[in-house]
C-alpha cells in the first residue's frame, strides 16, 4: 500500500543541504543540523542559510515556526526563558515535505511505508499535530533533568 510521507522529529530528524554540481541537495543526517543549521540554532542562523522565510509566526508563548515553501521546510525553535522564540529561540524541529528531500540513507518524502521501515526499523509513526509523522530518530529524555539517555 503506498502512503505519502513526511518527516518530522522534535529534536530528532535534522537536515542538510548541501552543494553538489552547482546545485543544492537536500540530504538529511541524522539529528544534527539542517543545512548547516546546527540543533539549537537561532532563527537568524537559519534565515542565513535558506533566505528570508515565507512565514514566521509565533504559536506559543515559548514556540515559533518558519517556513520555506519552495524548499518544503519548516523548522521550529523554543525559547524557556520567556523570551522572544523567533529572535532567540533554539531550533528543535524540522519538517520537510518536498519530494526534493532525502536521508542518507535514501529515504525520500513520498516512500512507501515498508521503504521506512526496512530503512529504519526503530522509526515510529506518530500523529499528534503539529509534529505528525514519521520520526526516523528519537531521543530519550530524562523527565526531571532534560538529559538524552
Amino acid at each position: 500500500m503506498f502512503s505519502p510521507i513526511s518527516f518530522t522529529a522534535l529534536l530528532a530528524t535534522a537536515f542538510v543541504a548541501t552543494a553538489q554540481s552547482g546545485t543544492a541537495q537536500l540530504v538529511i543526517r541524522g539529528d544534527r543540523s539542517v543545512g548547516g543549521v546546527r540543533v539549537l540554532s537561532t532563527p537568524a542562523r537559519a534565515k542565513s542559510v535558506f533566505g528570508a522565510p515565507d512565514t514566521t509566526r509565533r504559536v506559543r508563548a515559548s514556540e515559533c515556526r518558519t517556513v520555506w515553501r519552495s524548499l518544503g521546510l519548516t523548522l521550529g525553535y523554543l525559547d524557556l526563558s520567556g523570551g522572544n522564540p523567533c529572535r532567540i529561540g533554539g531550533m528543535v524541529t524540522a519538517t520537510a515535505t518536498s519530494t526534493a528531500w532525502r536521508t542518507d540513507r535514501g529515504l525520500r518524502v513520498g516512500d512507501r511505508i515498508a521503504r521506512v521501515r526496512m530503512l529504519y526499523p526503530h522509526a515510529r509513526r506518530v500523529a499528534t499535530a503539529p509534529y505528525g509523522g514519521w520520526w526516523l530518530i528519537t531521543r530519550h529524555t530524562c523527565p526531571t533533568t532534560g538529559a538524552q539517555a
